[in-house]
């Protein structure tokens, strides 16, 4: 089974679920599609300091800049010595084909897609809002992987909203994307108990590793019945949060501090 992936250009958390299909001899990662983050942020700053307030931003801004610096050392003869941090990160080490797009909804990226043959495309992490005829390029469509128990938590940021909200069990789904967000056919999901005191970065790493840890079992139970696998068809409406407000993410700080 031909694979492509798709996922943002500075993401991190991505980066266990890539490395686990990269092992995958029978499921090759035929192209990486990297989502421009940058080019967004750049054309709407103020939309960005919205979504992930200054903080989180200025963390982004710096990891982005030494990001920079380590792609330059992966494409060096010191490339042995830097251990990769992101997705792009990886696939710069690996020499593996890979686009940075501004839109993978584009006639010529769909067209290029097309000219993969994949038989899927697997998203995790990313922001880029796919089409209809985007998600049913590949063969058997695309699947995506959600850091929550969905319906549950659909939305951007589902682990902060989880930690928010004190749940006290988390986990992730693998589901067949549809046009709606986050409201496709779930093909599997695995359950997290969050443990105290956790912090969002540090779960989102659990919840993305426990993701890679299952996916040769689910990728090929997928293949196996040629992409037929939801355990239920669709899910109910469950709950969506969006990006959250900076009284809301100064609330979630505060509770965590003490």
């Amino acid at each position: 089974m031909r694979l492509a992936f798709l996922t943002n250009l500075t993401a991190t958390e991505s980066l266990p679920v890539l490395q686990r299909l990269g092992e995958l001899s029978d499921c090759p990662v035929v192209h990486v599609y990297l989502y421009n983050t940058l080019a967004e942020a750049k054309t709407s700053p103020w939309k960005a300091l919205r979504e992930f307030g200054w903080r989180r931003l200025s963390s982004k801004l710096l990891s982005m800049m030494l990001s920079r610096v380590r792609t330059w050392l992966l494409k060096s003869p010191l490339k042995g010595i830097i251990q990769p941090r992101s997705a792009y990160e990886w696939v710069v080490a690996r020499e593996l084909p890979y686009s940075i797009v501004n839109n993978l909804n584009g006639l010529a990226e769909r067209e290029h897609l097309a000219e993969l043959r994949a038989d899927l495309l697997v998203v995790c992490v990313c922001k880029n809002i796919l089409r209809r005829k985007t998600i049913e390029t590949p063969r058997l469509g695309t699947m995506n992987v959600h850091p929550s128990l969905l319906p549950e938590y659909r939305g951007p940021m589902p682990v902060l909203w989880m930690l928010y909200h004190g749940e006290s069990m988390a986990g992730v789904t693998f589901q067949k994307m549809i046009t709606e967000i986050d409201a496709g056919p779930v093909i599997a999901q695995f359950q997290y108990e969050i443990p105290p005191n956790v912090t969002e970065s540090e779960l989102s790493r659990s919840l993305f590793q426990l993701a890679a840890s299952q996916l040769e079992s689910v990728l090929r139970e997928f293949k196996n019945r040629d992409g037929q696998l939801p355990i239920s068809s669709r899910p109910g409406a469950g709950t969506y949060y969006s990006f959250p407000t900076a009284a809301e993410r100064a609330a979630l700080m505060m509770r965590q501090r003490h």
